[in-house]
Order: structure tokens, then sequence, then C-alpha cells
């Protein structure tokens, strides 16, 4: 009997300091700049996980020795074990690898790499802010290689024709320009208000 109730005491002891070992720890994650939302915390080895608040600052239960992680697109990911105290601070840096450039098309976003046309920028501040023109179309004129915009009249607001390579851009289609506004197609590019470019 008395071995039983030993045995019965040794456990009842183990399981008080293994639950006594959880806990629960807090902190903030920031980077150079400030408070990071949604860093995702995660204990190493478990599915238990949070996410940063607004003012990057978590709370997660966790045992004592047990890793946490910290990770955040852009940034290098951290390791912090749980010790003694119930808070973990931590402060991320930001990830030097290149990211693959990403261009947006007509149907959907494509690596540059794997895109087989030309792809040209136009930079507005230097394009729209830096000159005075009277709509998106002239706007265009000389400011991108390859995209020819004609005036046919010296009216204010008639509409540029716009060519890109040239004037037959291709034998099967023409060389005239698709020109999407929030994913919708319109026939000309003086429905566009250059000034909510």
């Amino acid at each position: 009997m008395k071995k039983a109730l030993l045995m019965l005491l040794g456990v009842f002891l183990f399981v008080v300091t293994a639950v006594a070992q959880e806990k629960t720890v807090t902190g903030r994650v920031s980077d150079n700049a400030g408070p990071l939302p949604g860093v995702s915390v995660k204990v190493k080895g478990t599915n238990t996980g949070v996410t940063t608040g607004a003012d990057g600052n978590y709370s997660i239960r966790a045992n004592q020795g047990a890793v946490l992680q910290f990770s955040f697109i852009g940034t290098t990911t951290q390791e912090k074990t749980v010790e003694t105290s119930n808070t973990i601070n931590v402060v991320l840096s930001s990830d030097m690898q290149s990211i693959d450039e990403v261009v947006v098309v007509g149907y959907g976003t494509q690596r540059k790499g794997n895109l087989t046309g030309a792809v040209s920028t136009v930079d507005v501040k230097k394009t729209l802010l830096g000159r005075p023109v009277a709509d998106a179309g002239r706007a265009l004129q000389g400011a991108v290689a390859g995209v020819s915009v004609r005036l046919p009249s010296g009216e204010v607001g008639s509409d540029p024709i716009i060519k890109i390579r040239g004037q037959i851009g291709s034998i099967a289609g023409g060389s005239s320009p698709l020109i999407l506004l929030d994913n919708v197609e319109i026939p000309s590019i003086q429905l566009v208000n250059s000034s909510d470019i």
C-alpha cells in the first residue's frame, strides 16, 4: 500500500512540475522602423502559434525550454528559447535575398524571367508631374521606348493614336495597345484622368 501511495504521489508531483513549466510568454516584435503587425510566432515542432497585433505585441503559451520561431515576409526568421523570463522581445532584420520581379499583365501576374514580351516602366513622378501635360496619352509621348504617340489634330481633348512597335505591330494583329483600367478594357486613354494615376 505504501508503494502504491508513493508511486501515486510521484506521478502527481511529476504532473504538477510539468504543468508548472508551461507559462504565458508575452513580448513585442519590431524592426528598425517600429512594431511589426502580423508576425507569425510559433512554438517549434507544434501546431501552437499566434500572430502579433497592430502594436506588434503577442501572447503565447509555451513550456520552459521550448523554442519560439518568429517569421515575417521580407525578414530573417529568428528562434528564441523560452527561459525563466515571461517576456521575449524580438527585433527582426530585413532579409537581403532578392525577390524575383513580378510583372502585372492584362491576364494575371508573371515572373519577369518568364515573360515573353517587352516590358517598360514609366516613372509617374517624372512623366506626369515633371512636365505640364493635358492628359495621360500625351504624357506617354517620348517616355517609353517602342511606343509611338501621335496627335491627329491640335485640339485639346482629341484622342491620341498610340502604336506599339511601329505602325504594323504584327502580321495577324494590330499595333494598338490594350488599355485596362481596374482590369476592365477601355476604348481610349482619354477616359483615364491623369491626376488619378
